[in-house]
C-alpha cells in the first residue's frame, strides 16, 4: 500500500504542474503579428489618414467674408472629388490645386446669409 501512495503524489504533482502550464498558456496574450499583418495595418492607418479633409469655413462659422470662398484641403493625401451646393440648390464651381491637395471655389462670391453643403472625397 505504501508504494501506491508514493506513486500517487508524483502523479498529483505532475497534474498540478500541467494544469498551471495550461492556465498560463490560456492567460497569455495573442501571438505577435506577422510582418505581413504589420504592413497591412500600416497601410490601413495611412489610408485612414489620407481620408482626413478640412473644409473652411467650418460648419456653423460666423462673420465669414463671402469673398474668401470655400476651401477643401486634404491633411494627408489628395482631394479627388468636391461638390458644393448652396441652400438654394446652385452648384458652386471651383478648381483643384495642381498638386491635388486642395480645392477652392472660384468664379463667384458666396452669398450672404446662405448655407452650403460640401461633399468631398479623398482616397
Amino acid at each position: 500500500m505504501r508504494g501506491n501512495r508514493v506513486l500517487r503524489r508524483p502523479l498529483a504533482g505532475a497534474a498540478a504542474v500541467t494544469a498551471l502550464a495550461l492556465l498560463g498558456t490560456a492567460c497569455s496574450g495573442p501571438p505577435a503579428p506577422t510582418p505581413a499583418q504589420v504592413k497591412a495595418s500600416a497601410k490601413a492607418r495611412a489610408s485612414h489618414l489620407a481620408a482626413e479633409l478640412r473644409i473652411t469655413p467650418s460648419n456653423d462659422s460666423k462673420r465669414v467674408n463671402p469673398a474668401d470662398g470655400i476651401t477643401v484641403r486634404a491633411v494627408h493625401g489628395k482631394v479627388t472629388n468636391v461638390t458644393v451646393k448652396s441652400s438654394g440648390g446652385d452648384t458652386v464651381s471651383g478648381a483643384l490645386s495642381p498638386d491635388g491637395t486642395s480645392w477652392h471655389s472660384a468664379g463667384w462670391t458666396l452669398g450672404v446669409s446662405q448655407s452650403y453643403t460640401v461633399t468631398a472625397t479623398a482616397p
